[in-house]
Order: structure tokens, then C-alpha cells, then sequence
């Protein structure tokens, strides 16, 4: 059913091969003649690559886009507010030419999701603003746009991404790490086995929260 809707399909829209890399061939197989736009190449998005080590190191990054082949970057982009403002433009400028009867439509639209981005992330700022210095880790390190865009950055993941389980070694080094670090929060999500947060974070004082991406 997914492959017909697919070769049905006049717009195809999807975040682009280094989150889900399998989607890149039957994209060209199954819809060749539809219009596709893959956002992790539109122009002027901030791009991180994916943070390295038990414990992050805390540093300034180079947000810009990069078009070199290989490198790894973090696939979460839709989580900076930034990203998610230009993409509704060109997703609008993709359909206007797609379906010109609708152009204004489509970008009226598009202005108007641009405008409640940023009253959310006015708001977001307000409600962090006060929390910046406080040490928290998370399960999976799949939140890096959202926290390097607010300032709040995490100071470790006990996972490095979706698929990754920890070995033995990252959790005994992260508590070792952990121990001295004045952590105070770490966030479990609804989607993943929490055990693992709590095996890094035990005979610490410290609040399990639950982070829900969706």
C-alpha cells in the first residue's frame, strides 16, 4: 500500500537519506516523475554533526549546511525552530509550483505556521530562560537541535542514537563521569526502555523526567 501511494504521488517530501537511507531507492523507483524535496539539502538550515564520547564537551558550533557525502551528521534537524521556519517556505514553493492554481494558498499558509513557530519559540525561551545552567542527560541523543538552539545542551546521552545500546564500558564510564557533574535531571522518552537511564544515574540525586518528541 505504501509503494502505490508512492508511485501515486505528485509531491514527495521526506527529510532525506541520513535518516532514513533505505527510502532513497524506492523513491527513485517507485515515484520518478513526482517532485521531490529533501530538507536536510535546503539551503541555509543549521546542521550539527552528531556529539562524540561518553560525556559531551561543551563548545560553540558551526551551524551551516554541508553538503559533503559521509559526513555524520545528526539527522534530527526538525528539531531547531530555524530549520523548521525555512522548510515550511520551500515546502510552500513546492507546491505552489506543483499546483499554481493554489500558489497563494499554499504560501499564506506557510507564512502563517512561520508566525506561530515563533510565538511557540518566544515562549520556549521564557520557560528555559531559568533552567540554562542546570546539568541534565538524556537517554538517546536524538534532542541536540532543541538543545543547542535554546542553550540548554545536555551533558551527556547514555544511548548515542536509536539504534545504539550502550555497552558495559559507555555505562560504567558515564558514571564515573557523571559522578562529580552536579547532574541533576535526566530524561527518559515513552518509545524506549528507561532501564538503562536509571543503571547510570543510580545512587545519584537525581529527577528522571520523560521527554516525548512527538
Amino acid at each position: 500500500s505504501e509503494a502505490r501511494t508512492l508511485a501515486q504521488a505528485d509531491v514527495v517530501v521526506w527529510v532525506g537519506p541520513t535518516l532514513t537511507p533505505w527510502l532513497e531507492a524506492p523513491l527513485n523507483t517507485l515515484a520518478p516523475g513526482a517532485r521531490h524535496l529533501v530538507l536536510e539539502r535546503t539551503p541555509q538550515i543549521n546542521i550539527l554533526p552528531f556529539r562524540d564520547g561518553d560525556a559531551f564537551e561543551q563548545h560553540e558550533h558551526d551551524h551551516g549546511h554541508d553538503d559533503e557525502e559521509g559526513e555524520a551528521n545528526d539527522p534530527h534537524l526538525w528539531l531547531d525552530p530555524t530549520n523548521a521556519t525555512i522548510w515550511l517556505g520551500a515546502i510552500a514553493d513546492l507546491l505552489a509550483k506543483a499546483d499554481p492554481d493554489n500558489a497563494q494558498i499554499y504560501r499564506e499558509n506557510a507564512s502563517r505556521g512561520q508566525v506561530t513557530i515563533a510565538l511557540q519559540e518566544k515562549a520556549i525561551v521564557q520557560q528555559l530562560q531559568p533552567l540554562a545552567d542546570i546539568p541534565f542527560i538524556v537517554l538517546h541523543d536524538g534532542f541536540h537541535y532543541f538543545e543547542s538552539h535554546f542553550g540548554i545542551e545536555a551533558i551527556a546521552a547514555v544511548s548515542s542514537g536509536d539504534a545504539a545500546k550502550p555497552g558495559a564500558a559507555r555505562i560504567a564510564a558515564l558514571r564515573g563521569q557523571l559522578a562529580d557533574s552536579n547532574l541533576r535531571c535526566a530524561f527518559a522518552e515513552p518509545q524506549i526502555n528507561a532501564s538503562l537511564l536509571k543503571t547510570v544515574t543510580e545512587g545519584l540525586d537525581v529527577k528522571i523526567g520523560i521527554l516525548d518528541p512527538l
